[in-house]
């Protein structure tokens, strides 16, 4: 049995090391695939068409097996919420992996035509625009009200300003569809190579109607996401190293400088090489929302390490984390709309969806998951205190073992082994109710030591 345990463990840390660097590779070629969509002008002179051609391909082939690698993470994560139907996760669970079957399919019809035709349609870019944002607006949706609605229960600001955040990204991906989509009914059906770009001439009173509130809530939603992460920094990591507060702030006055006129700042590059300056403007722009994803996505991992918690937490955290890391870089694809040859980015706009389903269940999670962790140590607590009011301190110490034995069966009554109707598991163990169970009669003792010695 401890050979069998021992394979077990070397099993889980080889399957956490794959799941890391998929993940991690997954990252690196959605945020090369948009660096090419935002340079696209300034570099396509510098390579052939079946150049470029190639580079797509193996971007976007290795973006479609991190999306499979992915869904199977998911699956497996989250198994047993499905057993239970929490928030409808087995209906959900297959809606989005239909959802994000049609997109592949997309993506697919794309990838044949350019392969096989030396084109594609922009009816495929559209179905994928339509699919992905609109399914992440949805889930965005949903677990912004779950998230408000323990309001009711559970008054805590944390949860407030995250579902305000999540509302904002829903909003802003409902205006992206909103802003792209004339864009793209507007180019022609077939795309075939060409240089340059064409950005076509829309004359929409929609679209002027929607180009500022889309402008607006893109900022809001950072600007909303930025404060949250900060109340997490605050709130469970308050020995955390002075330079993660530097990076926090960084990141906001990097995102805000792209906002201000800088041009007299670089004059001098301006003049001498308008190219290169463009080219510089372009790139430093392009990483403020991906800079500001990693730093989101860091609180949740800092929150695990800080509050040592178990595989329960951590996976719920990890799924947060790389699912906001993953919807602020891929989001960011509205370059699309001049139809490029072939389509970088639209591989990253698949994405989306798949982010946001992350977010949806690692939040949603955590949060049931912390919120009965609380609940199952106030029982205990109190359930301490009533044995001290019959028993006293002396005999309270004295029947410790007794006393743990029946916070064991609240423990296993209140979480019905480990789940109940919520179908998320307490990230609390024995050991940890135990521990729990012996600060408290401490702390009794400390409180009481006359009756302590009375006794």
């Amino acid at each position: 049995m401890r050979v069998i345990s021992n394979f077990r463990n070397i099993f889980s840390i080889h399957s956490n090391r794959i799941s890391t660097i998929v993940m991690i590779s997954t990252i690196i070629f959605i945020t090369i695939d948009i660096t090419i969509i935002r340079i696209y002008f300034y570099s396509i002179f510098q390579i052939s068409t079946q150049q470029r051609i190639l580079l797509y391909f193996v971007i976007t082939f290795g973006i479609v097996i991190g999306q499979f690698f992915i869904l199977k993470y998911i699956n497996d994560k989250t198994s047993e919420s499905r057993k239970r139907n929490v928030l409808h996760f087995k209906k959900i669970t297959l809606i989005t992996f239909f959802l994000q079957g049609l997109i592949l399919i997309f993506l697919t019809i794309t990838s044949s035509q350019i392969y096989l035709q030396n084109r594609y349609t922009t009816f495929s870019i559209i179905g994928i625009l339509i699919l992905s944002y609109s399914s992440a607006s949805f889930y965005m949706l949903i677990l912004s009200a779950k998230l408000i609605s323990l309001l009711k229960t559970n008054r805590n600001y944390l949860l407030f300003f995250y579902g305000v955040s999540v509302l904002s990204i829903a909003f802003n991906l409902i205006l992206t569809i909103l802003y792209m989509s004339p864009y793209l009914f507007n180019q022609p059906q077939v795309i075939k190579p060409y240089l340059g770009y064409v950005t076509p001439h829309v004359s929409s009173v929609l679209l002027k109607n929607i180009q500022i509130p889309y402008f607006i809530s893109s900022i809001t939603s950072f600007i909303l996401m930025w404060i949250s992460t900060t109340l997490i920094y605050r709130k469970y990591i308050s020995n955390l190293n002075w330079k993660y507060w530097m990076l926090l702030i960084a990141s906001m006055f990097y995102f805000a400088i792209q906002y201000i006129p800088i041009e007299n700042a670089f004059i001098g590059l301006k003049h001498s090489d308008p190219l290169f300056f463009a080219l510089f403007s372009v790139l430093i722009f392009t990483y403020t929302k991906p800079l500001g994803g990693l730093l989101f996505g860091l609180a949740f991992w800092l929150s695990v390490w800080s509050l040592k918690r178990n595989n329960i937490q951590v996976d719920q955290m990890s799924i947060t984390a790389y699912g906001i890391v993953f919807l602020f870089i891929s989001a960011q694809t509205t370059e699309l709309i001049t139809a490029p040859f072939p389509p970088f980015g639209v591989a990253s706009m698949s994405m989306v969806s798949l982010a946001s389903f992350m977010i949806l269940v690692g939040i949603y999670s955590s949060t049931i998951s912390a919120t009965r962790d609380k609940h199952i140590l106030l029982k205990v607590r109190r359930t301490i205190e009533e044995r001290y009011s019959l028993l006293g301190t002396l005999a309270l110490s004295e029947n410790r073992q007794e006393t743990k034995k029946l916070i064991v069966n609240i423990y296993e009554k209140i979480d019905a082994g480990g789940y109940d109707e919520t179908g998320i598991k307490s990230s609390l163990t024995l050991k940890e109710i135990n521990e729990y169970c012996d600060e408290v009669m401490e702390e009794i003792k400390k409180i009481h030591p006359r009756n302590h010695k009375s006794q």
